[in-house]
């Protein structure tokens, strides 16, 4: 399942959290090295796919379940998403930004490490924040591409988290930032946050 939602939000909505993250508030970004995944999130048969392009990534953990009570003061975005899309706080498994810089001439088959986010049994929300290039690709067991979805701004993708995927950087813009939500499928709950932004 990779479904691909345009017109989720307003306009008014897509600009405030826009702004909100790339603005000029001074949102903080770290990075964790050389590699946009974390190696434990990743099958050792993907190390040496021929496509794969790696960079820095800076990124912003949100939430995560392993650390509830480290939410960040900058979930607001996120909250609202969540919101938005009936994702409850006892679904909610991890909220992250990613913002990954332009490589010029970034081969248009290529993409970052295939990997998926969490080994528990999960679903993603992966919301494009700016107007940008660097699809994302979804992969087969095979590691044949079966799906390529287009940076768009406010386009939100919604996927199966066991399906392995990789985003690309950017080579047009200067920068692509996503924010990526999982949370879990167990959980039969719809009750919305009643959150404002």
């Amino acid at each position: 399942m990779i479904e691909v939602l345009d017109n989720v939000l307003t306009g008014s909505e897509i600009n405030q959290i826009e702004e909100y993250i790339d603005g000029d508030r001074g949102f903080p970004w770290f990075t964790g090295g050389t590699s946009t995944v974390s190696c434990s999130n990743i099958s050792p048969k993907w190390l040496n796919h021929p496509n794969i392009v790696e960079s820095y990534q800076f990124f912003h953990f949100l939430y995560t379940w392993e650390a509830p009570e480290k939410k960040s003061v900058f979930s607001e975005p996120s909250d609202f998403l969540c919101g938005k899309l009936g994702i409850t706080s006892s679904k909610l498994i991890r909220s992250k930004v990613n913002f990954q810089t332009q490589i010029k001439n970034y081969p248009s088959h290529c993409h970052n490490t295939p990997h998926v986010d969490n080994s528990k049994p999960h679903n993603v929300y992966l919301y494009y924040v700016n107007e940008s290039d660097g699809d994302t690709f979804f992969f087969n067991d095979n590691q044949e591409v079966i799906k390529r979805v287009s940076h768009k701004r406010g386009r939100i993708v919604h996927f199966d988290g066991s399906i392995y995927h990789a985003g690309s950087n950017p080579s047009k813009y200067d920068r692509r930032i996503t924010i990526n939500i999982d949370y879990e499928t167990n959980n039969s709950s719809s009750l919305l946050w009643g959150i404002s932004f």
